[in-house]
């Protein structure tokens, strides 16, 4: 009977290489092994591992749905081999979500999200452009077929940027504040809600000239004259400058500040200029004697 009792222990007793109450067995050879045949609730588990083995092993399971493929693409603990398996698979790269995820994991090999871009619709593009932590040419190609797409579809639409602006919310200005292009920039840098003129300061692809004329437009914002004063590189163009003290905007205390930074051919102008305030002509007046008698 105590042989029966025991040989009863053993068998209730669960193996090291079984599944224990629903928890996986930490063994990495034992997971590997379950991976590539486990049933849906083990793999649910397995997912959440962050070994490359384990990954690997579960994307060889015949029974791998394209939700766990999914899963897999925007899991930020795979490896780039993980995610490059998944890429050379022509079916699973047949699901749209599973290249947007590719795209937008960081792990992903450059050559492959470069690959893939090109493929996704422009709400997606736009948040690839929007997003932070991806490469920077990846979010340039994604600003590149943003652009591309968007021209086909103003093509198409007969609309003119002016047109579709228009019709845009305050967040849709936005972002095409930040990733538009020259014509977008020079619209919307006018537009009425004043944090999506200051977002065309965001974007990479503006221009010193872009900011010269900003500087020099009446109509810009005090927070958008502001801003560009808060930028050294954009402070070092002499017209940038020169633009800020000539325009009524720009807040008091900073234009007299930059009066000691310009040319005497300048001063000698502001100081007898009718159209800057009094202050302003002023210590534009007191700095040129300065110059002279110094």
């Amino acid at each position: 009977m105590a042989g029966s009792e025991e040989k009863t222990d053993a068998q209730r007793r669960p193996s090291q290489e079984t599944w224990q109450g629903g928890e996986r067995n930490d063994s990495l050879e034992v997971k590997v092994r379950q991976a590539t045949s486990a049933d849906r609730t083990k793999r649910t588990a397995l997912l959440k591992d962050h070994e490359e083995a384990v990954l690997k092993a579960l994307l060889e399971n015949p029974e791998i749905t394209e939700m766990e493929i999914l899963s897999i693409a925007s899991n930020p603990a795979a490896t780039a081999a993980v995610l490059t398996t998944i890429s050379e698979n022509q079916q699973w790269m047949k699901n749209y979500q599973v290249r947007v995820a590719l795209v937008r994991n960081p792990r992903t090999p450059v050559s492959i999200a470069q690959r893939v871009v090109g493929t996704l619709h422009t709400v997606d593009l736009k948040r690839v452009v929007a997003s932070g932590g991806l490469d920077s040419s990846i979010i340039e190609s994604a600003r590149q077929h943003l652009s591309n797409l968007e021209t086909q579809q103003e093509a198409k639409t007969g609309k003119t940027v002016f047109q579709k602006i228009k019709e845009m919310s305050v967040p849709e200005r936005l972002n095409l504040a930040m990733s538009g292009d020259k014509e977008a920039r020079s619209l919307l840098i006018k537009d009425s809600d004043k944090k999506v003129q200051e977002a065309v300061l965001e974007n990479p692809r503006i221009t010193e000239t872009e900011i010269v004329t900003i500087a020099n437009t009446r109509t810009a914002s005090e927070e958008v004259l502001r801003k560009i004063c808060t930028n050294r590189q954009w402070m070092k163009n002499y017209r940038v400058r020169l633009g800020l003290v000539n325009n009524p905007k720009t807040p008091l205390p900073i234009a007299v500040r930059l009066l000691s930074t310009l040319m005497v051919a300048d001063l000698k102008r502001l100081a007898k200029s009718k159209g800057i305030p009094n202050v302003l002509a002023q210590s534009a007046h007191r700095i040129l004697s300065q110059k002279r008698h110094g």
